[in-house]
């Protein structure tokens, strides 16, 4: 059979490689696509695997024995990574990588290129555009990234009216890009005496303790301020607010300090 007729290289049309957990799509349309997170390539000690489906985009042919399979970025003279197919691999996925170092900042172009023994020529797979970058937004954190709190806030707190009403924050930070997506996550304190949400009316009899968990940049004199609400005695609407500096103890209100994981601020009052 003559692999190299017009009929045939017509219909031998190579899927594009496959990238898991890769991102797409990507902004502003049309730049590549699709993303490679850091995380996916420098963030792990493995290469950038990319998977290679063993047939034509019309499964009209299937890779064979001795077939050679090489990957190449951004058009280079040599590939990263090749494989040759085995006996019994003939329908099998391909894994090849792209070592550390390889992408540029930018997009790249991913190809593989499959050989044919005995001379009888080669095919070129469809080329994936991606998108990559060296530094990622807040490089080198934590000094790269400044949360913006105002003053107020910092100073007071936020009641529950603020809270409902919502605080404005600012974040500034280094290697800056249109579209890149900003998210503030607050953990949310636990009360020591309701795992899972359940308050055990025996643990909370004489005590409550928040659990604050433990945060990056947690300084002695930072302030915690605690209100607690709740229907006491004949069912009015009980509210006391504990401040807590976490280098000392203020009020009735005890700090205790696991350095592992959290820093707990205890109300040894009857509030619930």
């Amino acid at each position: 059979m003559d692999i190299q007729s017009a009929a045939l290289n017509e219909l031998f049309v190579l899927y594009p490689v496959i990238i898991q957990g890769w991102i797409s799509p990507v902004l502003p349309a049309g730049t590549a696509d699709g993303g490679i997170p850091k995380s996916l390539y420098d963030g792990v000690l493995t290469e950038l695997e990319c998977l290679i489906d063993p047939w034509t985009e019309v499964q009209s042919w299937t890779l064979a024995v001795d077939d050679r399979v090489d990957l190449y970025v951004n058009d280079a003279a040599t590939p990263v990574h090749g494989k040759t197919i085995n006996p019994g691999e003939e329908n099998l996925r391909i894994r090849l990588n792209v070592p550390h170092g390889q992408l540029q900042d930018g997009v790249n172009t991913l190809h593989y290129i499959v050989t044919r023994p005995g001379g009888n020529g080669a095919e070129k797979s469809r080329v994936l555009e991606v998108l990559y970058h060296l530094r990622a937004p807040g490089e080198p954190a934590p000094a790269g990234m400044r949360l913006q709190i105002p003053t107020a806030v910092r100073d007071q707190g936020v009641d529950a009216e603020q809270a409902a009403q919502g605080v404005v924050f600012g974040f500034d930070y280094t290697n800056r890009r249109a579209y890149d997506r900003i998210r503030l996550t607050l953990r949310p304190p636990r009360v020591k005496e309701a795992p899972d949400g359940k308050l055990d009316p025996i643990a909370a009899k004489d005590r409550l303790t928040v659990v604050v968990p433990h945060y990056t940049g947690m300084l002695a004199t930072d302030k915690l301020s605690v209100t607690w609400a709740g229907t006491v005695g004949g069912g009015s609407q009980h509210y006391r607010r504990s401040v807590v500096w976490l280098g000392s103890v203020v009020g009735r209100a005890d700090l205790h300090l696991d350095e592992r994981e959290s820093r707990e601020a205890g109300n040894a009052g009857p509030g619930r």
